[in-house]
């Protein structure tokens, strides 16, 4: 473990200045990947067949508060909107006042499940140049060292630029497919919420009672 440490701290000091950017990165896309986990996995996901099937008995029975109060418990986007259709719903409101809830609940809820996802992709895609501008930059102090320094040096001079090159290059990439399977991950997460969240509102739609256009005029 002490030389795994130590060979990690060579690699560090040897890396060159674009090694202080490309460990920026690494942070930012382990913080937004820590933050995604824990808004995705543990706040926002439910069993949606069985929420649907605790909810419709008070549906059925018209108990309103009930049906609240269970939407309340559970604390997930798909809740929320099955509260706003409740809420809708039993105010006696038409299928057309239904689908425009449903459309605006989903808008509402979407955002905060799809936000900071994408910058983990970005992150890769920027890890990956800074990766390259070190192994660039590395490079160029390996030939300036070859024209200018003298012979006794040249050796040394030329194995601290490749190794300045080799080590950002390896640092970037490991950042970048880091930052490219927590992309995956996350965004595979973010489409499954976004199908549960419509899954509920269709089936509590169907559930609902609502007023048909004739009715309303009527009223």
């Amino acid at each position: 473990m002490v030389d795994f440490l130590i060979s990690i701290k060579k690699a560090w000091d040897a890396g060159g200045v674009f090694i202080y950017p490309i460990h920026v990165v690494a942070i930012l896309s382990i913080s937004i990947t820590i933050e995604r986990i824990y808004f995705l996995y543990a706040k926002s996901s439910m069993n949606v067949r069985s929420f649907i099937n605790q909810l419709s008995p008070a549906i059925a029975r018209k108990d309103f508060q009930s049906a609240l109060q269970f939407c309340d418990s559970i604390a997930a986007p798909a809740a929320r909107i099955a509260k706003a259709l409740v809420l809708r719903g039993f105010s006696k409101g038409s299928r057309d006042d239904i689908e425009a809830t449903i459309e605006s609940a989903l808008a509402r809820e979407s955002h905060p499940i799809e936000r900071r996802t994408s910058y983990l992709s970005m992150l890769a895609n920027i890890a990956t140049l800074l990766g390259l501008l070190g192994t660039i930059s590395g490079l160029i102090s390996s030939f300036a060292a070859a024209a200018t320094v003298d012979p006794t040096q040249k050796a040394e001079m030329l194995a601290r630029g490749i190794s300045e090159a080799m080590n950002c290059t390896a640092y970037g990439l490991v950042v970048a497919i880091f930052s490219l399977v927590c992309f995956a991950l996350m965004q595979g997460k973010t489409q499954s919420l976004l199908d549960e969240m419509k899954e509920t509102a269709f089936e509590v739609r169907n559930l609902l009672p609502f007023n048909s256009p004739n009715q309303s005029e009527a009223a």
